[in-house]
């Protein structure tokens, strides 16, 4: 019985062991079949997948562009929108000779380019597209795609480039776009080589948000450079942000009327109204067809834009500075009467002149004593030297600043120029002495010596006279749409109440409306049947040549919904050219018909 138990003892210690190989066994089975169906399938199933995988040599983060934002007038109409445009562009890992070659026979490639090619090719870039040709017209594209099969390296990128509208220029509104400059790349970190940006106008002035907000894909490239799309499918991206869509307040068809309006000259024309600050229509002549930056700029076109001498990039709106001459007339008026140096009914007997120290500041008649009304009727020089000269430069310098002179007036374009106003702040700058501004206040009173306004500035100053004191920021952007939650707002601007009583306005805009509507005001030829239009001319002095010609209006007097300024360089007295321009203008504006041509006027005008 102890032999048996010490056997069955002895038979289950031999036992275990056994069980615990068979066990060992199992697990080394499912190991190794595990281990064969992965290989099998990594080897087998998946082999053409992983070889991809083992061929890519590397994985770059690529750009994708934005579509730049369309750009609309105050009715909606369409006016820059994109177009398809074609790009010929170089992968350096995989641009050989014999590609270089082929490519060289086809098209004409500047040898320097393909040397950065080369270069490239060398360095980490080498997988990054190098874009060598731009705007590629239909028949070198068409040679490129039948040979591409030969070209290694080579592709055809699909970009969008600006498209105008045919039939209206608006280039000092609009700007142009072109490949941003080493300088503007060094500024903005997020520009790279070959971006193009806004270089002027709306263009520039909204480029943020007309550019939209990068996106990006995350491409892997073969030894050969050659993008391997079954690996990039599986890196996330992001979509580009298309840019902001901007809706002018500008209206199209007032605008073309103008631009050919002022064809063959040398000036400019700005609308404003002056209920809010929204700019109808902005013309400067010369100007240049857009489209020029749209493709490729020849010598020809670079010599126009920036060697000819009528300089037709210069926005002669907002950059152009002038003597405002007898424009200036109703500020000096609404301050004399405000700070009460005089009243409504005082006067001031005219003789032909005004005479101080060994000086005299011409009239172009005798009026006699006059009353400010009628000193705005007729632009009499002497009133308002001898206004000038009691106000002082203290009060002078006061109301040429609250009524925009010497600073900016903010409008959304680039570039736009100061002018000059001769403030006892700038006389201290300029002659660090005592200055005796007595003998300088004559010919500032009549808007003539050191003054120099911009047609924007005094556009700004006409819509304040005509809507009584409250000054709107000039602005061209009414609304803007943010495509990505497609949401349209409006844009916001400032809004100033200048300190002048109603009533001061009422004397201003009677002698205003007599400069157009009765005798002996210096524009009748400006008279529209049916519509109360209130001006006045001016004459800017220029030492280079010919004077300039002013004219400044408004409209209806009662409820003015317009103001227009134009200046015409080397034209003469502001009665002869630019009154008439403005009056077809405003006949285009109120439909009143038939509209005129405007040529010099024959009717008898007072000269100023």
């Amino acid at each position: 019985m102890k032999i048996f138990e010490n056997i069955s003892s002895n038979s289950y210690i031999f036992v275990a062991p056994i069980e615990r190989v068979r066990l060992l066994r199992l697990i080394l089975f499912i190991i190794f079949t595990i281990f064969f169906v992965r290989l099998f399938q990594l080897q087998v199933l998946s082999g053409d997948k992983f070889k991809i995988y083992s061929e890519a040599q590397a994985i770059k983060k690529l750009r994708l562009m934005p579509p730049r934002g369309q750009i609309y007038d105050r009715n909606n109409k369409l006016l820059v929108h994109n177009q398809a445009s074609y790009n010929l562009n170089i992968i350096p890992a995989s641009f050989d000779s014999t590609s270089q070659k082929i490519l060289s026979n086809l098209i004409e490639i500047d040898p320097l380019l393909l040397q950065k090619a080369k270069f490239l090719k060398k360095k980490f870039e080498r997988y990054t597209p190098f874009t060598i040709l731009r705007d590629l017209d239909f028949e070198t594209l068409s040679l490129i795609k039948e040979y591409q099969h030969f070209l290694n390296g080579v592709s055809i990128e699909i970009v969008t480039k600006r498209l105008y509208s045919d039939s209206v220029k608006m280039s000092h509104i609009l700007g142009y776009i072109r490949e941003a400059s080493e300088k503007q790349i060094q500024q903005r970190p997020y520009l790279k080589a070959g971006d193009k940006i806004g270089q002027d106008g709306i263009e520039k002035f909204y480029d943020e948000l007309l550019r939209g907000v990068d996106g990006y894909e995350i491409v892997a490239f073969n030894r050969e450079g050659k993008r391997v799309d079954e690996i990039s499918q599986e890196f996330e991206s992001q979509e580009a942000i298309a840019g902001a869509n901007l809706f002018l307040s500008i209206d199209f068809d007032l605008q073309y009327y103008v631009e050919k309006l002022l064809d063959g000259k040398r000036g400019a024309s700005i609308g404003i109204d002056p209920r809010n600050g929204e700019i109808l229509f902005l013309v400067s002549k010369p100007d240049f067809d857009p489209d020029i930056f749209s493709g490729k700029l020849t010598h020809e076109d670079a010599r126009f834009l920036f060697q000819d001498e009528s300089k037709p990039l210069y926005n002669r709106v907002i950059q152009g500075t002038y003597p405002p001459g007898s424009t200036w007339k109703m500020l000096m008026a609404i301050a004399g009467l405000e700070e009460g140096v005089i009243t409504p009914t005082s006067t001031y007997v005219c003789t032909n002149g005004y005479h101080y120290g060994d000086r005299t500041i011409k009239c172009h008649g005798v009026h006699g004593a006059i009353s400010i009304v009628t000193a705005i009727q007729v632009s009499c020089n002497p009133y308002f030297s001898n206004l000038a000269s009691k106000l002082g430069i203290d009060l002078f310098s006061k109301w040429g600043y609250l009524f925009g002179f010497g600073k900016l007036t903010g409008i959304d374009l680039p570039a736009e120029n100061i002018g000059l106003f001769p403030s006892i702040q700038w006389f201290n700058q300029q002659f660090h002495k005592e200055v005796n501004y007595q003998s300088w206040l004559p010919n500032f009173g009549i808007g003539q010596g050191e003054i120099s306004v911009t047609p924007i500035q005094l556009a700004q100053y006409v819509s304040a006279i005509a809507n009584r004191g409250v000054m709107h920021q000039p602005h061209l952007v009414r609304k803007l749409e943010n495509i990505s939650v497609r949401k349209i707002e409006n844009n916001s601007y400032s809004t100033i109440k200048l300190p002048v009583d109603d009533w001061v306005f009422d004397y201003i805009h009677k002698g205003m409306y007599k400069v157009v509507n009765e005798g002996g005001g210096t524009a009748t030829n400006a008279q529209i049947s049916g519509i109360k239009v209130c001006g006045k001319t001016g004459t800017a002095q220029n030492t280079q040549g010919r004077d300039h010609s002013w004219f400044v209006a408004f409209a209806p007097m009662d409820n003015p919904e317009i103001v227009i300024v134009t200046i015409v360089e080397n034209a003469g007295f502001g009665a002869t050219v630019a009154a008439p321009i403005t009056r077809d203008i405003l006949m285009k504006h109120f439909k009143v018909a038939p509209a005129y041509t405007s040529k010099p006027d024959s009717a008898d005008v007072n000269a100023d």
